[in-house]
């Protein structure tokens, strides 16, 4: 579930890759968008990890890491992604999903 997406803002100073996702202040209308023109079922899933088992999990420094981590930075402000905490065993996350979808 590790999804990586470029964040220009930690690439300037540190030419990495961000696997923080997508910024809500610069990316929440896309799935809004989405969830309002999309005719079919639209599910949106949030992977809630804290900053210290992110730094655990990945290969940033914890400099880095503060540069573009936001805790529970949510793209949807009405409540509709479901949240899937750090703890959540992949095999129950991967049938939370599919349940949903």
């Amino acid at each position: 579930m590790d999804r990586r997406v470029r964040n220009e803002s930690s690439s300037h100073t540190t030419g990495r890759t961000s696997p923080a996702g997508l910024n809500a202040r610069r990316y929440g209308a896309m799935p809004q968008s989405l969830r309002r023109d999309h005719a079919g079922t639209s599910a949106f899933f949030y992977l809630n990890v804290s900053f210290p088992e992110t730094l655990r999990r990945l290969d940033f420094t914890p400099d880095q890491m503060r540069e573009w981590y936001q805790e529970r930075d949510l793209l949807l402000p009405d409540g509709c992604e479901t949240v899937i905490g750090e703890d959540s065993p992949l095999d129950a996350s991967v049938r939370r999903v599919l349940r949903q979808v």
